[in-house]
């Protein structure tokens, strides 16, 4: 995760990203927020449900 995210902040200022209900709790620890929350009707009254979290990173993106 430490090597994605220093890649990722070379180039943007905020990582987002979908998480399940299992990772959340990894993702909070790392310093994410949650800002959303998506359900996808996958059919036969089956849903696909994510947290949508952020995280600000410090990157040299210029």
């Amino acid at each position: 995760m430490d090597m994605a995210e220093e890649k990722i902040s070379s180039a943007y200022d905020v990582i987002i990203l979908h998480a399940s209900l299992p990772a959340k709790c990894i993702y909070l620890k790392r310093g994410y927020r949650e800002v959303d929350y998506i359900k996808i009707d996958t059919g036969h009254g089956d849903y696909l449900c994510a947290d949508v979290m952020e995280k600000k990173v410090e990157g040299d993106n210029e």
